[in-house]
């Protein structure tokens, strides 16, 4: 996974993630591996700052708002 910034801006997500994974091993509920678990986790929540980050800098939904203001117009 490319990251726009540079891993120091990640580190509270990181944290983060390291803290969930020892809550979940602590209450005894990671049957595999910590290892395993703490990837899961971490590249699950860097999945969601990557869209994000794409959302703000593409601006998906632009094409879809310019669309709605023009059938207004027509309609009208």
């Amino acid at each position: 996974m490319l990251l726009d910034n540079p891993i120091e801006d990640y580190l509270p997500t990181i944290i983060q993630a390291f803290k969930k994974t020892i809550k979940k091993y602590k209450h005894g509920r990671i049957d595999k591996g910590i290892r395993h678990y703490y990837y899961g986790t971490l590249s699950a929540m860097l999945v969601v700052i990557r869209r994000q980050e794409v959302h703000q800098r593409e601006n998906w939904s632009s094409w879809l708002q310019a669309k709605n203001k023009k059938k207004a117009i027509e309609i009208r």
